[in-house]
């Protein structure tokens, strides 16, 4: 994640330089990928490197070329100069992954190679290697344009990669005879947690045919597209979070990554620029709109291929859901549109959240560190004792 236009902050890692990203994981601020691959911040960026690694096996839309490069890579190590002692011959690593689908079988691939292709493979995520063929995302919502005046008549450009806003948002005062409750922007604020959260899991990622699994995540860490009202920033958030290490572990990283994604969310809400504030809300939620419309086409379609019962009546309980959080997605945009601009309130409450949430995180790791400790270094005591 790049740095705000405007806002010079040391780098955390060599306390030198400047920094110029944030990690996307526990949201630290560096300056090069030096500091990113460096000891000091190891963990987090060898994870990081091997998830996406490993998800890009999965990918669908994998071309020949990339699966021939990887063939290619892994080939390089696969002579296993210690393993001397073998009484059988070891089958080539292309003989190895004959019949296996490089964009699905990820699990096989790992168990087919060799206890010196996984060192070696260990090895990349130390030295960086690995690091050269996994792109770094950056959000779309992360890009603001710093001028706040500009020549009339001129268009600012969106940013790279931002998504485009449904043409067709209906007014809001033809869904509702009162105006809205003020409630509904906490609403907004868990669904766009929920969102921003899976695309940084996801490296920025979103296959075609995954629209099922997208909107099922989101809908367990999103209380908020189902009957779920919240009054607070807090609520809002915090129930999320807590959903991803709960109902929604599939998808949980660890508890520090679900809080950076609070800076996520910020941002999102200041949008492109100080006049289209909205245009990132409104971005987003059409994305999500999109997502249920497709997932519900996709659900219909596996309907005509089921003829048990029991499988009909969950495939279409699910289609009636979609449907039914598609019309919830497709109102709040409708709110957004009008009254978007009160979610800009939020951004003081996001930002005081985010600071409370990381030092209790921090509070809580040092006292889990201490007993850990104290635990080590006390002796057992004997089961039996001499009297």
């Amino acid at each position: 994640m790049a740095e705000s236009v405007g806002v010079k902050k040391v780098c955390e890692l060599c306390l030198k330089a400047t920094s110029q990203y944030t990690c996307p994981r526990c949201n630290i601020r560096y300056c090069t990928s030096v500091c990113y691959k460096g000891e000091s911040h190891a963990n987090c960026s060898e994870a990081f490197y091997k998830d996406c690694f490993m998800e890009a096996l999965k990918e669908k839309e994998v071309n020949e070329e990339d699966k021939k490069q990887m063939i290619e890579t892994l080939k390089k190590y696969e002579d296993d100069p210690y393993d001397l002692d073998s009484d059988e011959e070891e089958l080539s690593l292309e003989e190895r992954m004959s019949g296996l689908d490089l964009d699905n079988d990820s699990d096989e691939i790992w168990s087919a190679l060799t206890d010196v292709e996984k060192k070696e493979f260990q090895a990349m995520l130390q030295d960086g290697r690995l690091g050269h063929l996994v792109e770094l995302w950056e959000p779309w919502w992360t890009s603001h344009n710093a001028a706040l005046v500009t020549e009339v008549g001129k268009k600012i450009q969106p940013p790279k990669g931002q998504l485009q806003i449904l043409t067709k948002i209906p007014e809001i005062g033809l869904l509702l005879k009162n105006p809205p409750s003020e409630n509904i922007k906490y609403g907004v604020l868990n669904i766009l947690y929920g969102y921003c959260y899976l695309l940084r899991l996801h490296n920025g990622e979103q296959a075609a045919d995954s629209a099922i699994q997208f909107c099922q995540d989101l809908k367990e860490i999103s209380d908020c597209l189902g009957d779920m009202v919240y009054s607070l920033t807090s609520e809002a958030l915090q129930i999320a979070i807590e959903n991803i290490s709960g109902k929604a572990k599939s998808v949980f990283v660890s508890q520090e990554f679900s809080i950076s994604i609070i800076e996520d969310v910020k941002h999102v809400i200041i949008g492109p620029d100080t006049s289209s504030s909205i245009d990132y809300v409104l971005a987003a939620l059409s994305d999500i709109y999109r997502n249920f419309v497709s997932a519900r086409k996709m659900v219909n379609n596996e309907l005509k291929n089921v003829t048990k019962p029991e499988e009909q009546a969950a495939l279409k309980e699910m289609k009636k859901g979609f449907f039914k959080i598609g019309k919830g997605v497709e109102f709040k945009l409708a709110w957004a549109k009008s009254y978007g601009a009160m979610m800009q309130s939020l951004i003081p409450e996001l930002e005081l959240e985010l600071c409370s949430l990381t030092s209790e995180f921090a509070t809580q790791s040092k006292v889990n560190k201490y007993f850990e400790k104290k635990l080590k270094a006390k002796p057992k005591k004997p089961l039996i004792e001499e009297l």
